[in-house]
Order: C-alpha cells, then structure tokens, then sequence
C-alpha cells in the first residue's frame, strides 16, 4: 500500500466538571481507543476517495469484475454510494464505510477497493487482534486470553474463534535452520494427548551453535528445527538432524537404535545430566536412604567431569550389587565416556524446555493431537524462531503518524 497524507481533525467534548487528572487518566484507554477508531475509519475512506480520483484522473486503472472492461479517464465510473462494514481491532469494533462505484458499460455495482485496503471477503476480525491475541494463548488458556483481551484491548473474540485462528497459524509453522548444524539436543516429554493412557510423546530437537559471554553467564545460542507430537515424533524429529556430527539425548529404551538408524554418522552422546538423575532413580527403587543417593550421584557427576575412565569402572564395580544401576551404567559406557571431550554433554537445554511445555500443558484437561502440536509449535516458534513466528502472521506496516495540538 502506498503512503498516504492525511489529516485528520477531531474534536472532543468534555462534559462540564469533568476534567480533573484522575478522572482523565481513568479513561484514558477509552478515549484513546474511540480516536483511533475515528481516525481508523477516516482514514480508509480518504484512502479510497484518492485512489478513485487517481481513476478519475487517468493514472490508475479499474477493472470491473461483472464484464472486465478496464476503466480509467473521467467519467469511466460512478460513485454509488457507501456500504457499511464492521471489523473488531485492538482497538475496539471499528465502523468504516467502502466506496461502491457503477461500472459505465454493464451498470454492475460493486466496491473495488477491498483489497486494497487488506480487507478479505467476509472477513470480521483483524489480523493484529487475532495476532495479539495468540500471543497471549501461547501462556494462557483460551478463555483467559479473551477476558484479558476484553480489559486491556477495545475489542476481543470467543475463545473458539480464536482456537481456529491459532490452530491455523500453528499448522503454517515451517522450522528452518540458519548455518551449519554442528550440535543437535534432542528430548521428549509426555503431554496429556491424545488416546493413549500416559499421553503422547512431544518431542524436539535444538540446533546449538555456541555460547556468548562470560563463564556461568554464558547465552546459549540456539534455534529449534523440529518438533512433533504423537508416535512418529521421534523419527521425524531426529530425521531433521541426521547430518550432525553430533546429536545429544538422554537414555531412554530403544533411542540408542533409533539414532544409530536415523543418523548413522554421528556421534551418540548421552547427557551427563540425565544418567544422573537416572542413577537417583534407581537407587530409590532399591530403597537407598536419600543422604546416599546424592553422594554417589554428585561422585558420579565428578568422575564425569573429570572424564576418568578409571574412576568411572571402579564405580560400576562399587555398585554392582544393584542390578539395575549396573545395567545403566554399562550401558551408558560407550555413549558418555568418550576419550576426546563432546561440545555438547547434556540437553539440559532442551529439558528446560521441556519444563515449560509441561507447565502448558497440564491444565487439567486431554488435548487432541493436532490440537496441541500446533500449540506448542507456535509458542516454541515464537521463543526460538522469531524468524518463522513472524512468517505465519500478516505483519503490519509502520504507519508514521503526528499530533498536532490546535491553537488556542
């Protein structure tokens, strides 16, 4: 859309007595919600009455869609009136009116400047309230995000109009990476979805290019290229980052296959982190009293970190008597002790990600498959992927605007 010059001039009435700081500053969200309308709707209109005087004029063209003859020069087409439309904004319901013209060949009435002003058919809802509007969904419920769109914006949507704009969006989702991918974290959750009885599995895979800042402050720099829901979200995510070198996970039953299946050159390594809250784990099956537990855990930590091959058999030999313990720690031998240092030795990232997804989801209710994979994909999208987030929405365009105070 080309920039348009427009000036627009309000005029407000006070009611007498009416004027004090408090009583202002109250309604300030209302006062500034109707000028906006006003200037809204104004400023559609002088927007189509310039562009019917471009036609007027002969520097635009108009084709009409009943015969298709192109209309340009004076004369060439008639103004026919106004017809009224309602469209809910951030701002409130803003009432603007759309020129209708007659064609001067077939008489077909029609308004040819919907498109022109972003307007699609039937559409009744902004793409800037239903954008707003997802964002908040992304952290609460749907219900909750229209009240708080009711009390903090002029206008709001039901909750199911606003699930169907957010599953839409969700579905255009497209992750895509950004230079070589040298580390890829993958890990998996439960969520409450679909049928089966512990829920399905959602799971994603994190593409780590390095750290910034100093040590214990350090930013980890890092961006999302997968995610899915359901039984085949394991192969899939992992099948997007089978070309790295190196792919971190944890030890769950039968991913060490699946990795070695899906990504046959890269380098398995368990995370740190995980083998030892594992280790805890089964040490509670075997009831072994919690001050112990987080001794052998943090000396399993150190002999990790100080990657001594060594000190790591003499502690499978010291609790060998567990049979389940043993088991882990053996086979976790070839994934974790490497000789040469991993980039990468936990997804610890990954797992607080984990975190969040749980905490959304886990609202009391079973979601549907589809259903919450387009959630979350759109929520991570948006912490991660600012790039492809921004892709789903129609972004609007900076509109440079003056307030000039009136003399007097």
């Amino acid at each position: 859309m080309r920039s348009v010059n427009t000036e627009v001039h309000l005029t407000m009435k006070v009611a007498p007595g009416w004027a004090k700081l408090n009583d202002l500053a109250a309604r300030g969200r209302e006062l500034g919600f109707a000028m906006a309308r006003t200037v809204v709707a104004q400023v559609l209109w002088e927007r189509q009455e310039q562009e019917l005087d471009r036609v007027h004029a002969g520097l635009q063209d108009l084709a009409c869609p009943g015969c298709g003859v192109v209309h340009c020069g004076p004369g060439s087409v008639l103004r026919r009136g106004v017809r009224r439309r309602r469209l809910q904004t951030s701002c409130g319901r803003v009432v603007f009116a759309l020129r209708q013209v007659s064609c001067g060949a077939c008489r077909k009435t029609f308004c040819p400047f919907g498109p022109l002003l972003g307007l699609r058919p039937r559409q009744r809802i902004a793409e800037e309230l239903l954008e707003q509007l997802g964002e908040g969904v992304l952290d609460l419920s749907y219900r909750k995000t229209c009240a708080l769109g009711r009390a903090w914006l002029g206008g709001s949507v039901g909750p199911r109009t606003l699930w169907n704009a957010v599953q839409d969006r969700g579905r255009r989702v497209r992750f895509t990476a950004r230079g070589p991918l040298d580390v890829f974290l993958v890990d998996g959750t439960r969520v409450r979805a679909g049928r089966r009885p512990h829920g399905e599995a959602a799971v994603l895979g994190l593409q780590i290019d390095g750290r910034d800042g100093p040590p214990g402050r350090c930013r980890v720099r890092k961006r999302l290229l997968g995610f899915g829901v359901g039984r085949s979200a394991w192969p899939a995510v992992l099948g997007v980052g089978h070309h790295a070198p190196l792919v971190v996970t944890d030890a769950a039953s039968g991913l060490r296959e699946l990795v070695q299946a899906i990504c046959p050159t890269a380098r398995h390594q368990l995370c740190e982190w995980h083998l030892t809250e594992s280790l805890k784990h089964f040490l509670t099956l075997q009831r072994v009293r919690p001050v112990e537990r987080r001794a052998l855990a943090r000396e399993l930590a150190g002999i990790l970190r100080r990657r001594s091959r060594r000190g790591y058999t003499a502690f499978r030999a010291k609790l060998r008597r567990y049979r389940n313990v043993a088991s882990l720690l053996r086979q976790a031998l070839p994934y974790i002790m490497y000789a040469d240092r991993s980039a990468e030795r936990t997804n610890s990232i990954a797992e607080r990600e984990m975190r969040e997804l749980n905490r959304r989801t886990d609202v009391g209710v079973r979601w549907s498959t589809a259903g919450v994979r387009n959630l979350l994909g759109l929520r991570l999208a948006r912490r991660h992927n600012p790039d492809d987030y921004a892709r789903v929405w129609e972004r609007p365009t900076p509109v440079s605007w003056q307030l000039v105070p009136q003399p007097g």
